[in-house]
């Protein structure tokens, strides 16, 4: 998991210079600005979940400027962008799909989940990314990937609907 904060030119994907415009870009469920002893952790519970073999998923979401402007998120005038409304709908985002967007909630618990998100702004529109795993050794039948035919829903998709949902 280290790979996304850390890489060439001292950050990673996620935390890249040219992608962010705030120091301490990082959020997640309970913080808008993770400092180095939040990401710290973050980290060792992200490699935990990929250590106890949990998928780590990853989705983006890009939005345009126009939208932007008509809800009031970015200030053409000022050049302002409204980060910490955007990831509070982020942090809103993510647990909707956490618990709402698998047959059963990814984690068995609240805590059993590790997040994070960040805001990238490098391209001709604002892209919005998160990260989640569960993080301890899953058990549950229903989310341990099966063998053989398919069968309805495949085990570890979030389907479209949810993802459309959440936005």
């Amino acid at each position: 998991m280290s790979e996304q904060f850390e890489g060439s030119r001292r950050h990673g994907y996620a935390t890249r210079s040219t992608a962010v415009t705030e120091n301490q870009p990082v959020f997640s469920h309970d913080k808008l600005n993770y400092d180095n002893h939040d990401v710290s952790n973050l980290k060792k519970r992200l490699d935990e979940a990929q250590q106890n073999g949990n998928n780590m998923y990853e989705l983006a979401f890009s939005i345009r400027g126009d939208w932007l402007v008509k809800n009031k998120l970015y200030d053409p005038e000022t050049g302002i962008l409204d980060q910490n409304k955007l990831k509070r709908a982020e942090q809103v985002v993510a647990k909707k799909l956490i618990n709402q967007g698998f047959s059963l909630p990814l984690g068995e618990t609240p805590e059993d989940v590790a997040w994070f998100g960040v805001i990238h702004q490098d391209t001709d529109h604002l892209n919005m990314h998160l990260w989640f795993a569960k993080v301890s050794p899953e058990t549950r039948p229903e989310m341990l990937k099966q063998t053989g035919p398919y069968k309805g829903q495949q085990v570890g998709v979030i389907p479209l609907t949810n993802i459309e949902e959440a936005k």
